[in-house]
């Protein structure tokens, strides 16, 4: 029996010993992730994009500006076309009468 507890005392300071390890190195490969994610990935990936969206949403707002402007001057020229269409149409009712 004291063969049995001497065998399981080993195993169990060994267990120990390398859990103890192990934990220390998982931490420090974590801290080096997560200094690669915010150096390369972060700054390798998203600040490209990041500056393509501007550009996409300066680029967009331009064309909804200029469309704007489009439609109001054709709502302009309608609005003429119909006021002279009118005038027109009173001044034959006039001459009729």
């Amino acid at each position: 029996m004291k063969m049995y507890f001497s065998k399981l005392a080993k195993v169990l300071l060994a267990g120990v010993a390398i859990v103890a390890v192990g934990c220390t190195d998982f931490g420090e490969d974590i801290t080096n992730l997560n200094n690669k994610v915010d150096n390369d990935i972060v700054a390798g990936m998203i600040e490209p994009l990041q500056a393509d969206l501007e550009k996409a949403v300066a680029d967009l707002e331009a064309a909804q500006a200029a469309l704007k402007n489009e439609i109001l001057a054709k709502h302009d020229a309608d609005v003429k076309t119909l006021k002279d269409a009118d005038a027109a149409l009173d001044g034959k009712i006039a001459t009729a009468n």
